[in-house]
């Protein structure tokens, strides 16, 4: 496949880096079953916790539900990287179709017939929907990874993120319609039919090898003609040091550091902000309704934040995200009333938006050739780790120092978040040979930027 290696891919004008027709090209494939099951996972989240109560679990016991599937998708996301490695994209996607309508299946017979096996085959089932959303996440990330170009990566990642989120956010939306109709299982069986829908997608679209192969060689011309470059043949993959076979332990853990810090400020918010508006005394309705103003704007960023990564860098994604989420924690604490409330909490939704697909695009850069999916995984699966424990480190702050105490802490976690981003990227992504946007160092940037870690 021909690639190219632009002077400065950068000061390109935005006519000669269109990526439009890449994405186009992974529509009907990638995106639309994206969101299709997206909006079948988002529709059982509000009733998982009301469904593990009527199988018969005592209300503390259904609370650790949603930590159970935090843990199992740590647990499962390497296992289910080797076995996307193995099957390939298609097959993946198709066997975590099966288990995601295994589970649910499961979960609705569980919930017909309470009892102690009943709650048995609640708990498998819940496993089993962190194992298909893991075979999901996996088979998507890796096949674009793979068949986009660096200096694109980005933009088709932020928007595969930005197909989940709008499926997250679309689904209890949907789901409360079900329930409408058929009760508390109503967004089950809603699942299973989005589940199945996305597969059909998946089935009936093959993934698009030559129209995506003939867009962006276009794309690649097109690029090359304005920036004086050389058309030459190729796997891009060649390009940006990605002909790694290796995995760098070091730059690796130095950027899953910053990743971390992230995911635990993302999975944090979600906990202490209602709880603050509990405290301030606000309506559970007003709570309710400017968290859905700020997923707005989050999902609205998505696609401005993958250009903006593409072509500033990831520190212009990540740096963003953590500082201004930080940076609204502090509004939210420092302005009680409930302007303050809704003006911090809608530019948390901001700040979120600017890291929309950062974590995937970040391990894909990171990835070696050989082996590319098995290190996403593990990757997929560190992530998990910041979110299944942020609920626990919120429940330990709160119980020992109190609320105001966890606010401060989670507003600290993206100051130091971004600054150790700041310092370490640069230095990480210089060590495996690209620079933050993915594309090839020179020998002397190379140099340059690991003597200068502030660069």
């Amino acid at each position: 496949m021909p690639s190219i290696r632009p002077r400065s891919s950068s000061a390109l004008p935005a006519r000669y880096d269109d990526a439009g027709p890449i994405l186009r090209a992974l529509a009907a494939s990638v995106y639309a079953p994206t969101a299709i099951f997206a909006i079948g996972s988002g529709a059982v989240q509000p009733v998982l916790v009301l469904a593990a109560i009527d199988v018969g679990m005592s209300r503390s016991a259904a609370a650790s539900v949603v930590g159970l599937l935090g843990v199992a998708g740590v647990i499962s996301a390497p296992l289910a990287g080797g076995i996307v490695a193995r099957l390939g994209g298609r097959r993946a996607m198709a066997l975590g179709t099966a288990v995601a309508v295994t589970a649910v299946t499961g979960i609705l017979i569980a919930v017909s017939a309470p009892s102690v096996a009943a709650v048995v085959v609640f708990v498998v089932g819940v496993i089993l929907q962190a194992v298909a959303a893991n075979l999901w996440a996996l088979a998507r990330q890796g096949y674009v990874a793979d068949a986009v170009p660096s200096w694109a990566r980005a933009r088709a990642l932020s928007f595969l993120g930005g197909m989940m989120r709008l499926g997250v956010l679309v689904g209890p939306a949907i789901g409360s319609l079900a329930i409408l109709v058929a009760g508390r299982r109503g967004p089950f069986v809603l699942q299973i039919l989005m589940a199945l829908g996305s597969l059909w997608f998946v089935l009936a679209r093959a993934l698009p090898a030559e129209a995506l192969h003939r867009a962006r060689h276009d794309a690649e011309t097109t690029r090359a003609r304005a920036s004086g470059s050389q058309v030459v043949s190729g796997d891009d993959r060649a390009q940006g040091g990605a002909n790694r076979t290796r995995t760098d332990l070091r730059a690796t853990a130095a950027v899953a550091v910053a990743m971390t810090c992230l995911q635990l400020l993302r999975t944090n918010r979600t906990v202490l902000v209602p709880l603050w508006g509990a405290h301030l005394g606000l309506s559970d309705a007003l709570i309710s309704a400017t968290f859905a103003a700020g997923a707005l704007l989050d999902v609205a960023m998505f696609l401005p934040s993958g250009r903006w990564m593409d072509r500033y860098g990831r520190l212009a994604g990540i740096l963003p995200s953590l500082f201004i989420m930080g940076a609204s924690l502090v509004v939210i604490i420092v302005w009680t009333s409930p302007v303050g409330f809704v003006v911090g909490t809608c530019l948390m939704g901001f700040g979120n938006g600017f890291g929309s697909g950062i974590v995937m695009t970040m391990g894909a850069d990171l990835a070696p050739v050989v082996g590319r999916e098995r290190f996403l995984g593990w990757w997929q699966g560190i992530g998990n780790i910041g979110a299944a424990a942020g609920p626990f480190v919120v429940s330990a702050l709160t119980a020992t120092f109190g609320l105001a105490a966890g606010m401060w802490a989670t507003a600290l976690l993206g100051v130091g978040g971004g600054t150790w981003a700041w310092i370490a990227m640069p230095r990480a992504y210089a060590r495996i040979g690209i620079d933050l946007r993915g594309q090839a160092l020179t020998a002397a940037e190379g140099r340059g930027r690991l003597s200068y870690p502030g660069s």
